[in-house]
């Protein structure tokens, strides 16, 4: 999944990315928020501020990874996400797709 042209991408956190509607964006550092270019994340008060404008933070929106390819079947411990070694380019990130199947999302890490 990715972002239209008129979007920015900025990254979760955790493994997904989430669209801002702004292009060009500023990502917050509480990989939830973002702000328009040029203005500055106020985690404190929720707002986006540039000199004396401002005005309340968007919120991203989560991209749902696709599975631009599947991967063999395997099994993983429990207790970690893992995937069968060489499943994915090694710019590639492979998910669990919960089916007992894995996919490879466009992004390292």
């Amino acid at each position: 999944g990715t972002c239209p042209s008129t979007e920015t991408c900025c990254d979760l956190g955790n493994g997904q990315y989430g669209c801002c509607p702004y292009a060009n964006a500023d990502c917050c550092t509480d990989h939830a928020h973002c702000c328009p270019n040029g203005y500055t994340c106020d985690l404190s008060t929720g707002q986006c501020l540039k000199g004396a404008f401002t005005f309340e933070l968007a919120k991203l929106a989560v991209v749902e990874p696709e599975a631009n390819a599947t991967c063999p079947t395997g099994t993983c411990p429990s207790t970690e996400t893992c995937c069968p070694t060489g499943t994915c380019p090694s710019t590639e990130t492979c998910c669990d797709l919960g089916n007992g199947q894995y996919g490879c999302c466009p992004y390292a890490n």
